[in-house]
């Protein structure tokens, strides 16, 4: 059947969503594996998130053809009971590919953190969303009993034989989980900022850092978006009242695999300013400015943030570098305490 109503603009949102995800992801295994040449767990969690992303796409893609963002006046019982059956396929590809893409971010921090307290944070959010991903899994999963009711109850045929929940349950676990990723994408993104504590930057240098730290919860827009729309589960119109839900669950795991696969893109990010700067200098050549009276800028000083014995805080500043694309530290210890931090060139 032809894709009318709603099913356009999911089409089109997942479509562009899938596209910006799939380049992110392939930048990222570049980096990985050609320019880093280490492959982590977090990798592994991350591809198998686009890899379900994929899935999403087909099946979403099949689901508008079937009549989900439609109205049920406009659709055959026959045709609503697949639309219906489409959707429930979704809902838990979705679950499934968020709880892969918050567990590649939680092992990417873990990985690059030094302190023993993030660490053991870390590990309890990595715990609390698996334990509530699979239980809200197998709550879709048996919504009804057996499973294959929940769509086919719709149809004239059916015996009537099996239960389901009621959908006021669904709704309530349904919160309940985008509470639960709500959560972990807002700790994620506070972990890096105790490192940032009770340093002295300008105020154009603390608003880039707010958001590089933002990319561990950028999610969180679009899941706080999605979570209004989650009352339309009870709706009799359910592939048209719920379209929404889909549009914006797409927007949060296109978002998400960005956002994640981003966090590991610095190396390619400092090889092509190399490269621009290369170029720069071979035209422009050897120059240095003078300000006021004949005061001229020295050659600007670096240290290694590998030194942790010279500049202990050094290694847990190069972690977050590495996550948030944060250059190295600029100056020896002589500048002000931004300089020592952090510089964006």
């Amino acid at each position: 059947m032809a894709i009318a109503g709603k099913g356009g603009t999911i089409i089109a949102t997942l479509i562009s969503f899938y596209i910006i995800s799939l380049v992110s992801m392939c930048l990222r295994v570049y980096v990985r594996c050609k320019m880093k040449r280490i492959f982590g767990l977090d990798d592994v969690f991350a591809i198998c998130s686009q890899l379900t992303f994929t899935v999403l796409l087909v099946t979403l893609i099949l689901g508008a053809d079937a009549g989900i963002g439609q109205h049920a006046a406009n659709l055959s019982m026959e045709q609503f009971s697949n639309g219906v059956r489409y959707y429930f396929v979704c809902e838990l590809i979705y679950v499934t590919t968020t709880w892969l893409i918050k567990t590649s971010f939680c092992l990417t921090l873990y990985r690059v953190t030094t302190n023993r307290g993030e660490k053991t944070v870390i590990y309890i959010i990595l715990s609390i969303i698996f334990i509530f991903t699979i239980f809200y899994f197998f709550f879709i999963l048996h919504t009804c009993s057996p499973i294959p009711l929940f769509w086919e109850r719709l149809l004239p045929a059916h015996s009537g034989t099996g239960t389901c929940r009621e959908p006021a349950s669904m709704v309530a676990a349904t919160y309940g989980h985008g509470a639960v990723m709500l959560f972990a994408d807002i700790s994620l993104a506070m972990l890096p900022i105790s490192v940032l504590k009770g340093v002295q930057m300008s105020r154009r240098l603390k608003a880039t850092v707010v958001l590089l730290l933002a990319i561990g919860s950028i999610a969180a827009v679009a899941t706080i978006a999605r979570l209004p729309y989650v009352h339309f589960l009870e709706d009799p119109d359910f592939l048209y009242a719920n379209a929404e839900i889909a549009i914006w669950s797409v927007v949060e795991v296109g978002i998400s695999v960005m956002a994640t696969s981003s966090s590991t893109l610095r190396p390619l990010a400092a090889k092509i300013r190399l490269l621009a700067s290369r170029t720069g200098r071979s035209t422009a050549g050897n120059f240095s400015i003078d300000f006021g009276a004949g005061q001229r800028v020295p050659p600007q000083q670096t240290f290694d943030l590998d030194d942790t014995v010279a500049h202990p805080r050094a290694a847990r500043l190069k972690s977050y570098a590495d996550v948030f694309n944060v250059d190295p530290c600029i100056g020896l210890l002589k500048g002000s305490s931004e300089e020592r931090i952090l510089a964006l060139r």
